[in-house]
């Protein structure tokens, strides 16, 4: 039986001998204990003109033994790397069967100082040690891709707005898949509510994930939330229609932003002048109990009864009636200018 498979990442090796000794071993290993059994053969992944391990979103079918060999494979390859990760992917009818997340383990100092810098970025008492050690991680490997990341996102904490930046720039020029930096730079824009900017890294986020991320959901979501904000209604209804028409399972974050999703895309269908679907899109938000980022209970009553009334249904008045009751100043003036 096989298996729809994906693998995708880069790993940096960080000088010629390294990478010398990876596709050594790749091709050893691959020839004497796998039997050229695997996913990705070396002439493929190995580049030698960049000296890196290269895998561009890679999609076939392969067996559950073909899967193994290749993810030993990659495991034991990345222990001669300074930085860069592989996520891979083994699905069965859609559903994912194993994940994979490789990136260096060893000793070498470049990559101890990046994971305890992470790792001791999580903690607030911490945060200056976790600093000085990604910083390190980047003096000693100038094109840690991953440090960058990290510090930038440090950076931000910290409001230092315009290192972070810079930082996660340099990080996506080093490496143009690394989809959570592109985040981080949609972050600072939307604090900066420069939207156009935050639309673009938010693409590159959409571009350089796929839809078994929770993270690719997350930027559709609020890229159609800033698409609405510039009024850009169409291509803020694709996004979110996307979003909404996805199921989330309880643990994955974006289950808790469906309400705001269902509330920002009925915003986006009476943009367009698409009333029933807009009203259908704010009972659905209001179905939903909870939810991240919601507005007052009003606003979707409000925008429902002003759907309505546009589509020339007579429930209007009950929807701007309890709109009003919540404390809606417009749907008062609404009812006022019916009633006359």
């Amino acid at each position: 039986m096989t298996y729809k498979t994906i693998f995708w990442g880069r790993l940096e090796f960080g000088s010629s001998r390294s990478f010398e000794k990876a596709v050594e071993l790749y091709q050893h290993r691959g020839e004497v204990y796998y039997k050229n059994d695997l996913a990705l053969q070396a002439e493929t992944i190995f580049p030698e003109e960049s000296k890196r391990l290269d895998i561009t979103r890679c999609v076939l079918q392969t067996s559950d033994k073909t899967w193994k060999n290749s993810v030993h494979l990659l495991e034991s390859v990345a222990q001669f790397a300074l930085s860069g990760s592989i996520y891979g992917w083994r699905l069965e009818a859609g559903k994912a069967l194993d994940r994979i997340f490789i990136e260096p383990q060893s000793d070498k100092q470049t990559v101890q100082a990046f994971l305890r810098g992470r790792r001791l970025a999580q903690r607030e008492e911490q945060v200056e040690e976790a600093l000085a050690l990604l910083s390190r991680a980047v003096d000693r490997f100038d094109r840690h891709a991953e440090a960058l990341e990290q510090r930038a996102q440090l950076l931000f904490r910290l409001g230092e707005w315009e290192a972070a930046e810079q930082d996660f720039e340099r990080s996506v020029a080093i490496n143009p898949q690394l989809a959570s930096a592109y985040w981080g730079g949609a972050q600072i824009a939307l604090e900066q509510q420069r939207y156009d900017r935050a639309i673009e890294w938010l693409q590159h986020v959409v571009k350089n994930s796929i839809p078994l991320q929770p993270l690719h959901w997350e930027a559709r979501r609020l890229k159609g939330e800033c698409l609405l904000k510039t009024e850009n209604y169409e291509r803020a209804a694709f996004e979110l229609k996307l979003f909404t028409n996805r199921s989330f399972e309880p643990e994955n974050p974006n289950y808790s932003w469906r309400k705001k999703a269902f509330f920002d895309y009925g915003k986006t269908l009476l943009g367009l002048g698409q009333y029933d679907a807009a009203i259908e899109a704010f009972t659905q938000s209001m179905n939903i109990e909870v939810g991240e980022g919601c507005p007052s209970e009003k606003e979707p009553l409000l925008l429902r009864g002003i759907a309505r009334k546009k589509a020339g249904k007579e429930e209007f008045t009950q929807d701007l009636q309890n709109a009003a009751r919540y404390g809606s100043s417009r749907a008062r003036r609404l009812l006022e200018e019916t009633a006359v």
